[in-house]
């Protein structure tokens, strides 16, 4: 089972949307989508990802996708901003949870779509 404040401050960090600087240059969209995608099956390395600046990264390797017309890839990297937007909720309305309700998740946090062609 996850440490309860290991989550928490994982997804403080989320919450944060803190980022470092990204060269996105050198990335290839399909490195850079499986690398997201292997980042959010956890909250702390959503939150590890996002700190690496990560999330600017697959912003632009979404964009080079559609350019490039690869629409699978694309679709796939938009999957991963989905979800860490939604870690993001959850880190927000964490507050509204009743003091003392120290559940967690030992499953995984996020898996590929059927839609998405996982």
């Amino acid at each position: 089972m996850p440490d309860p404040d290991a989550v928490a401050r994982a997804l403080a960090r989320l919450a944060d949307g803190r980022q470092r600087q990204y060269d996105a240059d050198d990335a290839e969209p399909e490195r850079t989508v499986a690398d997201a995608e292997a980042a959010i099956e956890s909250v702390d390395g959503a939150a590890a990802f996002v700190d690496d600046g990560g999330e600017v990264g697959l912003r632009h390797a979404v964009d080079a996708a559609e350019n490039a017309g690869d629409d699978g890839v694309a679709a796939r990297g938009r999957a991963v901003l989905t979800t860490l937007d939604a870690f993001r909720d959850a880190a927000a309305n964490s507050d509204e949870r009743p003091a003392g309700d120290a559940r967690t998740t030992s499953t995984t946090l996020a898996q590929r779509s059927s839609r998405e062609g996982a």
